[in-house]
């Protein structure tokens, strides 16, 4: 396989995976920074590492079965092979800023959340009473 047929089949795959959904977390599996591998060998076989965010996610069968049938559908490709890996241990960190944003962990135009107090203090929060001193 050229290393040109090589990259158009990874390119297609990540496309493929992009379309992949955990039911529970409304952005794909690999914004989420879910895939650590993607290598296509010289037989055609495409082989993928992913993680999950919990490894008892109750939806794993179904992003591992999502994600191999999707990707079986690209040309080129003449099977799937997809490891379950934990090594190194998913975090948030992981994702893409994109995926940070849709969930809530970035504001636009932000690197990182910085909440004043006030906003993280409950409806009834009063600011203490400064004392008059003389």
């Amino acid at each position: 396989m050229t290393p040109e047929k090589r990259l158009e089949i990874e390119e297609k795959a990540v496309t493929m995976l992009r379309t992949v959904y955990d039911p529970e977390i409304p952005v794909d599996i690999y914004s989420l920074g879910l895939i650590y591998k993607i290598d296509v060998d010289d037989e055609g076989i495409l082989h993928v590492d992913m993680t999950l965010t919990a490894p008892n996610c109750p939806a794993a069968d179904f992003l591992v079965e999502d994600a191999r049938i999707k990707l079986e559908s690209i040309d080129g490709v003449n099977g799937v092979d997809i490891k379950v890996v934990f090594e190194p241990e998913w975090n948030k960190d992981m994702m893409s800023e994109e995926a940070k944003l849709e969930l809530g962990f970035l504001w636009p135009g932000k690197t990182h959340i910085s909440y004043p107090t006030f906003i993280l203090a409950p409806a009834t929060y009063r600011m203490p009473r400064l004392m008059n001193v003389s």
